[in-house]
């Protein structure tokens, strides 16, 4: 569970995009409580991110590229160092 969830933030009507962007409120779950929850690696968590906040943030394939960027990124170090859950074969 996120630390800021119970954080209240004063009430405008300005959006606070540091504590919660726009982007990232499509839903009653956030990214970041959705990561520390599942106890994501960075590569993971970044993936997870750039995935959710796709198609509102203006940017779709950009953020999708970036979210295979880091996938791949996470893959090759599995496939280099193995994985803890998996034997690595080489194969899907």
């Amino acid at each position: 569970m996120s630390v800021w969830k119970d954080y209240i933030p004063p009430v405008t009507d300005e959006v606070d995009e540091i504590n919660q962007p726009a982007h990232y409120n499509q839903s009653s779950i956030e990214p970041i409580d959705v990561i520390e929850a599942w106890k994501l690696t960075y590569h993971l968590g970044n993936v997870l991110k750039y995935i959710a906040r796709a198609e509102h943030k203006g940017s779709t394939i950009k953020d999708l590229k970036k979210a295979r960027w880091y996938l791949d990124r996470h893959i090759k170090q599995k496939e280099l160092h193995g994985s803890k859950n998996q034997k690595n074969t080489g194969s899907i």
